[in-house]
């Protein structure tokens, strides 16, 4: 939450010894590698979606069984006279750091984060927007969480705070007034600090969050979030007025089609699907803007803000208890209507390739098959719009998801989102089909380029799920991905932080900071490497039923025998409409650039030619594999 200042000491004591037996009672494998795996942090989940855990954000906030060992910490969270959102235990090793960021998550809008220092150094430095403190233990302190922050941890201690997050009740506001703020421009009144002793007969009452989202976001909420990032964005010296007027005009857009949506539909199952289209569409419009558009605030770009932002418009998910998007007849449980889900996937077929390898063209040849099901398109804004998977909340670190990011909560929402959207190979809807009409189970058919990173991911999300590995040759796959950047029109990430190149064109693979200052085809030839190694490393770790790889060129060659072969290894049939391949040319992918051409790749041999030696070993592996 944006403050009016950066840091606030509350006027309040609490009993560090009883906190540090309290932590001390945890083993050291109970706790949780951070979910951005920054190196030396690591957490105790407290408070989480559903008591689970997780690191969601979403879905009624209650108490683990981690916290209901700590008698003291309950006591001082229920202390606060404040609704608790998300709550948990941060430790931060020797000589580590938690690297620079903000929280423009959707989350943090309305909360702030309430820190309770109970092992830490007089050397630890928690810096907030230029400024920094020393956060003593047994301290309780609020930090302005919208700016950049950091903390530096010199020492040999580790160090661990309590961390709450909380909308605040007028009676903490009134608090907050209290607190000593360092840096305020205006002195702020202090008062004496209270110490909040531990009481084993306390019986006070933990309140926390059982609503932080709708699952369709009012369009006077929408209007009023896209505002505050548009007036933002103005405020800022950097960026044109073009631009800016651009960007304004297509948040007013969304704001306006939005309330027809609405004005129709309300939040009813029957708007969710032009809800979706319509945020896509704006997302993707977003990404055409060919220049970074900061805001004042925080220096952030106004497109990273804005996706953070939708991505908590919709959360069709918080509907599944009473009302699903595939009703299923009969009354369910919660329970059964999670088996009813989960066994509705019949192994599910993945096509795995890296980006600009042909899988669009391969993805609609096969949909082709009356057997299978497809949401019409890839699945980024699905996985995305959950704020876990998304890289925003992960400070772009990159699109690898593994399988500790499938809580059971991510799973449940998924498996929920693919099947409200699932498409028969005419393009009918399945909400669309009557109940009787309905098949009890689905093969499903997906592609997406990004999941190259995310194979450990799926499986864990759907276990019975399907590979093809699909790769092409490195001269002709490097070529089309610097094609892809030059255009711009395959823009994923704008205003990188810490990136100094042309916007983000394609997939974001781990390690791709150290690529600032490198030639275009460096990294065309570090993503074609990147993607094409990490499916080869993971698929192989797979039982060999679970996958198979075939090249581009193959396909190309003859791609009735190829997608004869791909259908006996999927177990479905082979049936009129892939026949007619045999007659019929294989159309161009909706995503080619230019006419396919065998030397279309000579265009850039030269950079080719400078970077094909890092790429060839790995070129040898996958054509013995797919020989």
């Amino acid at each position: 939450m944006r403050l009016e200042t950066p840091f606030y000491k509350l006027p309040l004591r609490v009993d560090v010894e009883q906190l540090v037996n309290e932590v001390n009672g945890f083993a050291e494998d109970e706790w949780r590698a951070h979910p951005q795996q920054f190196e030396g942090n690591s957490s105790m989940i407290l408070v989480s979606a559903n008591g689970q855990i997780n690191d969601d954000m979403h879905g009624p906030m209650l108490p683990t069984e981690k916290l209901n060992r700590c008698l003291y910490i309950k006591q001082i969270l229920a202390s606060f006279n404040t609704v608790i959102g998300r709550s948990r235990l941060m430790r931060l090793s020797p000589k580590a750091t938690v690297p620079i960021h903000t929280d423009i998550n959707y989350y943090w809008r309305d909360r702030f984060r309430i820190h309770v220092p109970i092992v830490t150094d007089p050397s630890i430095r928690f810096c907030c927007n230029g400024n920094e403190v020393n956060m003593a233990a047994g301290e309780v302190w609020v930090f302005d969480n919208w700016h950049n922050h950091t903390v530096i941890n010199d020492s040999d201690v580790t160090r661990i705070h309590l961390v709450a997050d909380t909308t605040g009740t007028s009676a903490f506001w009134n608090l907050m007034a209290q607190s000593e703020r360092p840096f305020d421009k205006i002195n702020s009144v202090q008062s004496k600090p209270h110490m909040f002793a531990f009481d084993p007969d306390a019986s006070l009452v933990l309140k926390t969050e059982l609503h932080n989202a709708s699952v369709v976001m009012h369009p006077g909420e929408l209007e009023l979030l896209v505002r505050e990032i548009a007036d933002d964005m103005f405020e800022s010296t950097s960026g044109s007025q073009i631009g800016k007027v651009e960007f304004k005009g297509l948040l007013d857009a969304l704001v306006y089609d939005w309330r027809s949506i609405w004005s129709m539909h309300s939040d009813n199952e029957s708007g969710w699907t032009e809800y979706q289209r319509l945020r896509a569409d704006i997302l993707k419009r977003v990404s055409s803007i060919d220049e970074p558009l900061p805001v004042a605030s925080n220096g952030m770009p106004a497109a990273t803000i804005l996706n953070s932002r939708l991505g908590a418009a919709l959360n069709l998910q918080l509907k599944s208890n009473a009302q699903t998007q595939i009703p299923i007849t009969g009354q369910a449980s919660p329970a059964n209507m999670k088996k009813k889900i989960s066994s509705s996937f019949d192994r599910p077929i993945f096509i795995v390739a890296g980006p600009r390898s042909g899988s669009t063209l391969l993805f609609e040849t096969l949909a082709r098959n009356r057997e299978l099901w497809t949401i019409g398109g890839e699945s980024h804004q699905l996985i995305e719009s959950i704020d876990a998977l998304n890289p925003a909340t992960h400070e772009f670190d990159s699109n690898e998801l593994k399988a500790a990011d499938a809580s059971d909560e991510v799973i449940m929402t998924l498996r929920q989102a693919f099947l409200s959207q699932l498409l028969d190979t005419n393009g009918r809807s399945l909400s669309s089909y009557a109940a009787s009409e309905r098949p009890g189970k689905f093969r499903f058919l997906e592609k997406t380029p990004k999941n190259a990173l995310r194979i450990p991911f799926i499986k864990a999300v759907f276990p019975g799920a399907m590979f093809i590995f699909l790769n092409r040759r490195p001269r002709e796959n490097i070529s089309s991905i610097i094609d892809a950047w030059r255009s711009g029109k395959f823009i994923t990430y704008r205003g990188l932080p810490s990136w100094q190149g042309k916007d983000w064109s394609l997939l974001l693979p781990p390690g791709w900071r150290a690529l600032n200052g490198a030639p275009l085809e460096k990294i065309a030839a570090f993503q074609w490497h990147s993607a094409n190694q990490k499916i080869l490393n993971e698929l192989t770790q797979l039982n060999d039923k679970d996958w198979t790889s075939v090249s581009y060129e193959t396909f190309l060659d003859d791609p009735v025998e190829t997608a004869k072969k791909l259908c006996t290894f999927a177990d479905i049939p082979f049936g009129p409409r892939m026949q007619a391949l045999a007659d019929d040319q294989l159309p161009e992918s909706r995503h080619t650039l230019t006419t396919p051409d065998p030397d279309k790749w000579r265009k850039n041999e030269r950079e080719i030619m400078a970077v094909i030696a890092d790429v060839e070993p790995l070129a040898k592996q996958l054509m013995l594999l797919n020989n």
